[in-house]
């Protein structure tokens, strides 16, 4: 009953419903039963369409669903075009049709600006491009956004269009081509991106917020606005003005096509947050439409903090396959904890969860069946245990947690494809250097000496590639060495050690061709190994300077938290640095000692210093990728880092 419309075919096929009319010719039940419950939503939307501070007038409104084709194919047209009045003001009046579960956006294009003495026409801009989440389609109730509110009015401008664009970077290619794979995880996946854009602007006013819904944090309104601004002097003008010129030249794609719309624009923007900062900038004056808005910057990314519930320290941080976010906090005693956030950064609770042996936690891994792994190593290292928890914060190992297998200081965890859990041992205090494995019942599986870490000094972290091989990195100490276990017998594969440029190595994660990439904590460096260990390159720039942990995103980008410097760095699979020489910053980083790549394509990192104990998302700047990380091994291609 969908079909789908390239750009050109909507204007000339769709003329007769200038309007918003409802499109006819719907079944009423899109179950395939005579008995199965009605999936159609049938509403009303209106809204307003803003270019700066003033109504488009004749703008072209289109409603759309996110498409399930693939990535960054063709959206699904819903309704449109319903043509604005002289102030802007826009209403599918005969209401539409969506399917539950379909992720619904507006898109509206054209449209006189009005920006002649006197407010005369300027006539149709066809650069003007504006986008805005809609919300939800949940069949019998209409369209809701991320409150479970009803969706009935829509404020389209030029802020709206960056929180669309931001928050949906990793399904867009357009502004009609936006979508995702389709799969079970991608669509939930997919609503919480929906769900984003609603941290960042307001629906009704086309605001940016100051802080997310939840009020547990900031959001970043002075870069919002500036990018609004930006905006603005393309749609403000006159087809083919200079500003537009301006906008689109300094915009192109990832293959160096220019963009004929605001709104795509947007999305470039997204995509490539360091191409043409100054001279973007240099556009906007002063009196922008958007205020307050930054002047400078050396990229364009956008980055939330979030705060609560019972961060203390918290220095690892996990995914799991709904979205939520785990962490461990480095707090002792009565006040070890572990913490969970859902997408939208809103804690579970105000305290966090606590009991099954939680004390001074180091690591934190999802399993399959959703169960939270936390490894804990108090002042002293007098408990050396692992904490089991439900989906649900429930724990279930017990008042002293899980030990054995040589369980000392578990800095890092992982799980195999078999659910087993792996710890690399840092060994305070008796100076040991070995790794321990429990199965997924909390039994030690490794004997009680543990396995040999294979001529790592002191492990730190942990990873399985696709053949059920367990690498390990030591960071402290001066280890200049990586080592690979057999993932079934915990023999050593890699003899005395893999070396080369390696410098305190800490952070480790294996890529989608069985490559291991390593982040040197004192060596201001990135090396990558081949699945035999051995070196392929080293590399530096892109903001290195203290790295400590690596994510690798469903394109293969690897992403590195430097704790000292409170900035992130991201580098192509080629190894080539995509961060600007200062890193990436914003979302009031302080000590990010961990990170991770959501299933939306967003960025999380956990801010340790005491002062902040919080969280950072950078929105959209991410491929995304198959989370909990141990599902990549189970499903799909079975490789380390997959889209979901």
């Amino acid at each position: 009953m969908k079909t789908k419309y390239s750009p050109l075919s909507l204007v000339a096929g769709l003329a007769g419903l200038a309007g918003g009319l409802l499109l006819s010719g719907c079944s009423a039940n899109f179950g395939g039963s005579a008995s199965a419950p009605d999936q159609v939503s049938m509403q009303q939307i209106s809204g307003v369409v803003h270019g700066g501070q003033q109504g488009l007038d004749n703008a072209q409104v289109y409603l759309y669903a996110v498409g399930t084709g693939g990535y960054g194919t063709a959206s699904t047209l819903l309704a449109g075009p319903a043509t604005t009045d002289a102030h802007g003001d826009f209403s599918f009046n005969g209401g539409f049709s969506c399917t539950a579960g379909q992720q619904v956006y507006l898109y509206s294009v054209g449209g006189d600006p009005e920006v002649g003495p006197g407010g005369t026409s300027s006539g149709n801009n066809s650069g003007a491009g504006l986008l805005a989440v809609v919300g939800h389609c949940t069949g019998g109730t209409g369209i809701t956004n991320s409150q479970g509110t009803a969706t009935g009015f829509v404020f389209m401008d030029e802020v709206s269009t960056i929180a669309a664009a931001y928050s949906l970077s990793a399904y867009a290619t357009d502004a009609t081509h936006i979508a995702s794979s389709g799969t079970a995880l991608a669509t939930t996946n997919l609503s919480n991106a929906i769900d984003t854009a609603f941290n960042l602007v307001s629906q009704s006013a086309g605001t940016a917020l100051a802080a997310p819904l939840n009020g547990n944090g900031t959001v970043p309104s002075t870069e919002i606005n500036a990018l609004a601004d930006i905006l603005a002097v393309c749609v403000n003008s006159t087809s083919g003005s200079s500003g537009c010129s301006t906008l689109f030249s300094d915009t192109p794609n990832g293959s160096g096509t220019a963009p004929t719309d605001t709104a795509t624009a947007a999305i470039n923007i997204a995509h490539n947050p360091t191409a043409n900062v100054t001279a973007l900038l240099g556009t906007v004056n002063s009196a922008g439409p958007f205020q307050p808005a930054i002047s400078s910057a050396t990229s364009f990314t956008l980055a939330v903090n979030y705060t609560g519930g019972g961060l203390l320290n918290p220095i690892q941080l996990a995914v799991d396959a709904s979205g939520n976010i785990w962490v461990a906090n480095n707090a002792s005693g009565s006040t070890g904890r572990l913490s969970e956030f859902n997408h939208l950064g809103v804690p579970a609770n105000s305290t966090g969860y606590t009991g099954g042996g939680l004390d001074v936690s180091q690591s934190v891994v999802i399993a399959l069946s959703g169960n939270v792994w936390v490894g804990n190593s108090n002042v002293g290292e007098t408990v050396n245990n692992l904490s089991e928890f439900t989906s649900a914060g429930t724990a279930i190992s017990g008042t002293n947690g899980f030990t054995g297998g040589g369980l000392a200081n578990p800095v890092g965890l992982a799980i195999d494809a078999n659910g087993n859990i792996w710890a690399a041992d840092n060994g305070a205090p008796s100076g040991t250097t070995i790794v321990s494995e429990f199965n997924s019942s909390g039994v030690a599986v490794s004997p009680a000496a543990g396995y040999p870490s294979g001529g790592v000094t002191t492990p730190v972290s942990v990873a399985v590639d696709t053949s059920g091989n367990v690498w390990v990195a030591g960071g402290e100490s001066g280890g200049t060495t990586i080592s690979k276990l057999n993932g079934s017998t915990g023999a050593v594969l890699s003899g005395t050690g893999y070396t080369g440029g390696l410098s305190a190595p800490w952070g480790l994660a294996i890529d989608s061709s069985g490559n291991a990439w390593v982040a040197n904590n004192t060596g201001n460096s990135l090396n990558e190994f081949n699945s035999s260990g051995v070196l392929v390159n080293t590399s530096t720039g892109g903001g290195l300077s203290s790295p400590r942990s690596v994510a690798i995103d469903g394109a293969g980008k690897v992403w590195i938290n430097d704790i000292s410097a409170n900035v992130l760095s991201e580098f192509n699979s080629a190894e080539t640095a995509q961060s600007p020489p200062g890193g990436f910053t914003g979302g009031a980083m302080n000590g990010p000692s961990s990170i991770a790549v959501d299933g939306s394509g967003n960025v999380w990192t956990a801010n340790f210093a005491t002062a902040s104990s919080s969280l950072t998302e950078f929105i959209g700047a991410a491929t995304p990728v198959v989370t909990p990380l141990v599902a990549n091994l189970t499903t799909g291609t079975k490789t380390p880092s997959q889209k979901p």
